[in-house]
C-alpha cells in the first residue's frame, strides 16, 4: 500500500483541475468552490473516497500560493475567503491530456 500525502493529493488535485477545467489554469480558486464543485468529481476521478477536504486544504497550502480575500455581503457583513493559486506549465497539462487520450 503506498501512502499518499496531503502534498501528493494537492498536486494530483491540481493538476486534475487544470485538465478537467482550463479555464482555471494561471488563475485563483477559492475553497468554497473546491469544496461545493470539485472535491467530488475529484475523489471519483482519482479513486480516493477516503481523502477529507481539510487534507487537500492543507496540502494545497504547502504545494501552491494561497491568499485571503475580504468581500462585503449585501447585508454589510465583511467576510473572507480562502483562494488557492492553479498554476502548472502548460506542457505538463499538455501530456497528462495526451496520457488521458
Amino acid at each position: 500500500m503506498v501512502e499518499w500525502t496531503n502534498e501528493s493529493f494537492a498536486s494530483l488535485f491540481i493538476l486534475w483541475l487544470a485538465t478537467e477545467y482550463p479555464t482555471t489554469r494561471n488563475g485563483w480558486v477559492c475553497a468554497f468552490d473546491i469544496e461545493t464543485e470539485f472535491f467530488d468529481r475529484f475523489q471519483e476521478a482519482a479513486g480516493c473516497s477516503y481523502l477529507e477536504c481539510g487534507a487537500l486544504y492543507r496540502g494545497l497550502g504547502k504545494v501552491t500560493k494561497k491568499r485571503e480575500r475580504t468581500y462585503t455581503q449585501h447585508d454589510g457583513k465583511r467576510c473572507s475567503m480562502t483562494e488557492y493559486k492553479i498554476a502548472i506549465p502548460a506542457s505538463v497539462v499538455k501530456l497528462a491530456e495526451r496520457k488521458r487520450a
